[in-house]
C-alpha cells in the first residue's frame, strides 16, 4: 500500500483492497463500525450496561419528582418503534462512537414533547457560527443550521430549537464545539483489525505461490508459451475457496506449484488481532 496516510502496508492485500479509515471523520467512523466487529461489540455492550441502569427524575434542587403520566410516556416510550431501553442503548452507542448524539424532540403544543427520535450523527450536518467566538454567544446564535440527510443528494432542514445534542466528556474537536470521538485515538488498532480480517480472507481464498514449467527437452526446461501463461494466469485468478471460485485448475502445461505463503498460525495474525482487541478494550473501558 502507499504511504500517503490514506493506506497502509499489507503484504497480503493490493492497494485497491486497503482503505485507511480516518476516524476523525464521521463518515469514516460509520464505515469502520460496519467492518470492525470488535469495536461495534465493545460499544454495544457498554451501551447495554448503561441503559440497564435505574433512572430517577429529579428537580434542579435535587429533589425527586413524583412520577406522572406525562414523564412516564416521554421516558418509557420515546417513539412508536423504540422502548426506553432501546433508545438509551442507541443514544449511548452513538455518543461513544462519535462523541455526540443529536435527538429530535417532536412537540404537539408549545412545550409538550410528543416523541423523541435519535438522529444518527453520520446523517446530520450541524453548521456552527464562525463570525463570533463561541463563548460570546447564546444557544440560539451558536448553531446556524441542522440538516438531516435523507439520501445521498437530499437534506431536510430541521428546527434547531427542537434538536438536543447529547455530548461526551472527551476533548473538544477542532470546530470548537463538539467532542472528539473516543475512536480517534484508536486509529491504528482499528485499522489493523480491519486489515487483519481482510488479509486472512485473502490468504484463504487466493493461492500464494509460483507455477513453474516442468516440461524439458534434451538440454533444459522448455519455456511456457506466452499465450498459455496468460490463460493459466486468468484461470488462477478464478481459483480459490470462495463461493463461485474453482477448486481445480486444468491446463495442458506441465506445471509445478511452489507455495510462498506461511500458514496463518505462523504469521501470528490471530495473536495480533488479540493484542489490538485488548488495546481497544483498555481504551474504551
Amino acid at each position: 500500500g502507499s504511504s500517503n496516510n490514506k493506506t497502509f502496508f499489507s503484504p497480503f492485500l493490493s492497494d485497491s483492497e486497503i482503505k485507511w479509515f480516518d476516524l476523525d471523520k464521521k463518515s469514516e467512523i460509520h464505515k469502520a463500525l460496519t467492518e470492525c466487529p470488535q469495536i461495534a461489540t465493545i460499544l454495544f455492550r457498554k451501551a447495554q450496561a448503561y441503559a440497564n441502569g435505574k433512572r430517577t427524575i429529579v428537580k434542579k434542587s435535587g429533589r425527586e419528582v413524583v412520577e406522572s403520566d406525562y414523564f412516564s410516556k416521554v421516558l418509557n416510550t420515546p417513539n412508536f418503534i423504540q422502548s426506553q431501553l432501546q433508545f438509551e442503548t442507541q443514544k449511548y452507542f452513538y455518543i461513544q462512537a462519535y462523541g455526540y448524539c443529536p435527538v429530535l424532540k417532536v412537540k404537539l403544543g408549545f412545550d409538550e414533547i410528543y416523541s423523541r427520535w435519535i438522529l444518527p450523527p453520520n446523517m446530520v450536518d450541524i453548521e456552527f457560527s464562525k463570525d463570533v467566538p463561541f463563548y460570546k454567544k447564546n444557544t440560539a446564535e451558536t448553531i446556524v443550521s441542522i440538516k438531516l440527510k435523507t439520501d445521498q443528494n437530499n437534506q431536510i432542514l430541521l428546527d434547531k430549537n427542537q434538536v438536543y445534542i447529547y455530548t461526551d466528556i472527551t476533548a473538544i474537536n477542532e470546530d470548537g464545539y463538539l467532542p472528539m470521538s473516543r475512536l480517534s485515538s484508536l486509529k491504528n488498532p482499528i485499522n489493523n483489525l480491519i486489515s487483519n480480517y481482510k488479509s486472512r480472507k485473502r490468504i484463504i481464498s487466493k493461492p500464494y505461490g509460483i507455477l513453474s514449467n516442468q516440461a524439458k527437452d534434451n538440454i533444459s526446461s522448455l519455456p511456457i508459451d506466452p499465450k498459455e501463461v496468460e490463460i493459466v494466469q486468468k484461470a488462477l485468478n478464478k481459483y480459490g475457496t470462495d463461493d463461485g471460485q474453482y477448486d481445480t485448475l486444468i491446463t495442458n502445461a506441465t506445471l509445478q506449484w511452489t507455495q510462498l505463503m506461511y500458514p496463518i498460525r505462523e504469521l501470528q495474525l490471530l495473536e495480533m488481532q488479540s493484542v489490538d482487541t485488548q488495546t481497544c478494550c483498555d481504551v474504551l473501558g
